[in-house]
């Protein structure tokens, strides 16, 4: 008679903690990887062209909106970079067709979930490095 006709519970196996989560590596390089290379970016980009820009809210207003178009366009080429290092087949199908250039910006554009708030806090901020001007 098999055991689980029996009334026997079943047999509890041990597992290795490597093992339980085996993708966990893969999720951390998948999210947290480029999540965090966006969240760099998104300090890093205003940070260089608020160089070039005057201490004035115009000036604030425009280093928004040149970052914000910047790290648009660097978002679509991470994601079109990360689609090449996973698959190469099935990016070159992607850049066949007419439609891979906005399915990349698509992607970039959502991205600003994740930079957005980091951009609006750098720029928000930028009076403080101010040497000429006073807010």
């Amino acid at each position: 008679m098999p055991w689980h006709k029996a009334g026997f519970q079943t047999p509890i196996r041990k597992v290795d903690r490597r093992q339980r989560h085996p993708h966990l590596g893969a999720m951390f390089l998948g999210l947290a990887l480029p999540s965090l290379a966006l969240i760099a970016l998104a300090i890093l980009v205003p940070r260089i062209i608020e160089r070039w820009m005057p201490e004035t809210v115009f000036g604030m207003a425009t280093t928004a909106a040149v970052s914000s178009v910047v790290l648009w366009a660097l978002s679509a080429c991470g994601f079109a970079l990360l689609y090449q290092l996973e698959n190469p087949q099935l990016t070159a199908l992607l850049f066949s067709t007419t439609g891979s250039l906005s399915y990349f910006t698509t992607l970039g554009a959502k991205a600003v979930i994740i930079w957005g708030p980091v951009l609006a806090l750098v720029i928000s901020t930028a009076p403080r490095r101010w040497t000429t001007n006073t807010w």
